[in-house]
This record gives structure tokens, C-alpha cells and sequence, in this order.
């Protein structure tokens, strides 16, 4: 099996965990996994990720509250 498909099992397994326990259920799983492979990158990459097209649109459309 390719890593592309064991990405797949993954997903489909949060999805199924998310089924059977609600969403919050799944996005904790998102949410773990994501931790986990960030943790795997080595910093330069770390900020790349973080630079990425995605992260900064998430960042973007949803600012962080000021702490005032």
C-alpha cells in the first residue's frame, strides 16, 4: 500500500470515528495527527508548512482575538 493510501485509510478512519462519536471526536483526531507529523518535520519545513498557501488563508479568514 502507497503512504497516499494509508493517508486514506486514515482519513477514512476518522471519519468512521467521527460517525460513531460526533465530530468533535473526529477533528480531535485530525487535530492529533496533524501534531504528530508537525512534530516529525525538522523547523525549516515546520515554517514552510506554517508559510503555506493553506495556513496563511486559515489564518487570514479566521484572526486572532486581541487580548484587550
Amino acid at each position: 500500500m502507497t503512504p497516499q493510501e494509508e493517508l486514506q485509510r486514515l482519513f477514512a478512519a476518522m471519519e468512521r470515528h467521527g460517525d460513531a462519536e460526533g465530530t468533535e471526536a473526529q477533528l480531535g483526531d485530525v487535530e492529533g495527527l496533524l501534531r504528530a507529523a508537525f512534530e516529525l518535520l525538522p523547523p525549516e519545513q515546520q515554517q514552510r508548512f506554517l508559510a503555506s498557501e493553506e495556513a496563511v488563508a486559515l489564518f487570514d479568514g479566521n484572526p486572532e482575538p486581541d487580548d484587550e
